[in-house]
């Protein structure tokens, strides 16, 4: 019997502490008997990703790995011949979500299903709300996504092609997602899962809150982030010159530094953040100590919601800034107030403390354990 965890893009380095990945590094030292099975180069997918966007992570070194541990399969015969050989194995699926680097997946899971393999997909880190449509948004992107567009529409091509997919088993944070599995597969057996959020706070919940002396800014690589291929040089400009003026402004008007939450896939020169702290991989920590939190959309803000933190939430009517409506979003979601960084007006957002948004999608809790508890106990009959 084996654990193979399915790697349908390639494994970085943030990636491999990740909650939102699963923790596959947690699972390797944990199970003897997982093996990483890298499909990021089956298809054309991620060979157009690489010919159109030049942007690369820092990728994990896997030859830290063992090496009957780490198999990479390039073709379909490679896939097939490989699920015949597998009995009494499950095959574990992270971060997927069709429409969003998933045509490896796509074709893997397909062949999944015909030769009968236990499948279980990790859809823990996923949270939908209702986004207003915004038809200014959408017409920015079409300007500013030509080529992003050739990768959606690979995409689609996949999707429709491998049909409807099968999953024998979902790792779940909450009932209303099962909408999004719907749009694209059927499932078998609900395995309960916690928010993703909600998780870490049962992981931190004895953890003291210091109330440090400052705000915490979550960085989300806006413009930056390797996955804006859309973004322009000029973009980043415009953003930079917005965000540092902004954090200097609400410093003077909270009397207390900003330190920077660094996001885990970024890298920023010296001089970036003005001279500001700046720590990767500590988010959690600074939210715990901190007066306050200062983001725009990121679902680690329902944390700091659970601690308590006073919040301000980052907005732009600059026409480069494409994300307002998903700020908007939030800020009818939590209790905060919403900084225009174009204007320098700050408002009070209007919203409701038991919103079913909230209480669903952000902190849903479904058992006295963690999800990597969960998962473990899950895993182990696949583990003899």
């Amino acid at each position: 019997m084996a654990i193979y965890w399915l790697l349908h893009s390639p494994l970085t380095k943030a990636d491999w502490v990740s909650a939102v990945q699963g923790w596959p590094s947690f699972f390797y030292n944990y199970f003897d008997n997982l093996v990483f099975v890298d499909i990021s180069e089956l298809g054309i997918y991620e060979k157009a990703k690489k010919i159109l966007f030049k942007n690369k992570y820092d990728l994990f070194d896997v030859n830290m790995l063992k090496h009957d541990r780490y198999i990479v399969l390039k073709k379909k015969s490679d896939v097939i011949n490989f699920i015949k050989k597998t009995e009494r194995s499950i095959f574990v699926i992270q971060h997927f979500v069709p429409n969003n680097d998933g045509m490896p997946s796509n074709i893997t899971i397909k062949l999944l299903n015909k030769y009968n393999k236990d499948i279980i997909l990790l859809f823990h880190w996923y949270t939908r709300y209702n986004v207003k449509k915004n038809m200014t948004y959408i017409f920015k992107s079409i300007l500013k996504r030509k080529r992003h567009f050739v990768l959606l529409l690979l995409t689609k091509i996949s999707c429709v092609s491998c049909s409807r997919l099968y999953f024998p088993f979902i790792f779940l944070p909450c009932k209303n997602v099962l909408g999004v599995v719907n749009e694209y597969a059927s499932y078998g057996k609900i395995i309960p899962a916690n928010s993703l959020s909600y998780d870490e706070y049962i992981h931190r919940f004895e953890l003291p809150c210091l109330n440090g002396d400052y705000y915490v800014y979550i960085d989300q690589g806006l413009t930056i982030h390797k996955d804006s291929f859309y973004c322009s040089r000029n973009d980043r400009y415009m953003f930079h010159h917005e965000i540092t003026n902004s954090l200097s402004n609400i410093e003077a008007i909270i009397n207390k530094k900003i330190v920077i939450a660094g996001h885990p896939r970024c890298s920023y020169s010296d001089k970036y953040w003005n001279g500001r702290e700046i720590h990767f991989n500590k988010s959690y920590e600074l939210i715990d100590n901190s007066k306050g939190v200062i983001g725009h959309f990121s679902t680690i803000l329902s944390y700091a919601w659970l601690k308590k933190k006073d919040m301000i939430l980052l907005t732009s009517k600059s026409n480069y800034f494409l994300w307002d409506h998903l700020v908007q979003a939030y800020a009818n979601i939590f209790p905060c107030k919403v900084y225009d960084m174009n204007t320098g007006n700050m408002d009070a957002s209007c919203c409701c403390f038991n919103n079913d948004i909230l209480i669903d999608h952000f902190t849903y809790k479904d058992s006295n354990k963690t999800n990597m508890e969960l998962l473990s106990d899950f895993l182990s009959q696949y583990n003899k």
